[in-house]
């Protein structure tokens, strides 16, 4: 079953999502070999000017060459694991599109997030594939413009684990995205996002 994320914002150039795209059991397995596997990092992100330690684990895989910078912090590639290849050659196939690279966030809990941003990199193609594991967590939605009154309506969207969203070009482009915090929230979520780093 495919939904539009946005269906008054006629996202079918935007946005699509697939809720059951991997099997509970796909979901339990994936989510407990990355955790325990991974090799997880949390460096100290440049936001602003300020220096801060990015709020939840992260790392990134792909192909040779396919290295990734973002926040001031470069992130040299690791080798495609056997079960990262896998996931990544089935999410080609629904997608019909080739990816290089994967960068995998792992939040913990409700205390880990990632704020407001575009993956609108030069060096990025914009179709996004986002492949979350574990449990589900909300994600943010707001236009980078405002409206004729001056306003940017935010949306509010569950991703449940095992789901996979796909950001279609244009996506980046108009819009901004975050995993904000939840207070309380004691499940962990394993966000795969995967990408084709270009221009290299």
């Amino acid at each position: 079953m495919n939904l539009l994320l946005f269906p008054e914002e006629n996202p079918l150039a935007l946005t699509k999502y697939e809720p059951n795209f991997l099997s509970k059991e796909e979901n339990r397995y994936f989510f407990q070999l990355f955790r325990q596997t991974v090799s997880w990092q949390r460096p100290t992100l440049i936001i602003h000017g300020r220096r801060i330690l990015q709020p939840r684990l992260s790392a990134w895989y792909g192909d040779k060459g396919s290295d990734y910078v973002y926040s001031g912090v470069k992130h040299e590639v690791l080798p495609w694991t056997k079960e990262l290849w896998q996931l990544k050659t089935k999410v080609e196939e629904y997608t019909g599109f080739g990816f290089n690279s994967v960068l995998l966030n792992y939040y913990r809990d409700g205390n880990d997030a990632v704020s407001w941003h575009a993956d609108d990199e030069t060096n990025l193609h914009p179709l996004i594939a986002s492949l979350s594991l574990g449990e589900g967590r909300y994600f943010y939605v707001k236009p980078k413009l405002t409206d004729k009154q001056g306003k940017r309506q935010s949306y509010k969207f569950w991703l449940e684990g095992g789901s996979l969203l796909v950001m279609l070009p244009g996506f980046q482009e108009r819009y901004l995205h975050a995993v904000l915090r939840m207070k309380n929230y004691p499940y962990g979520r394993i966000n795969l996002t995967f990408r084709k780093v270009v221009n290299q």
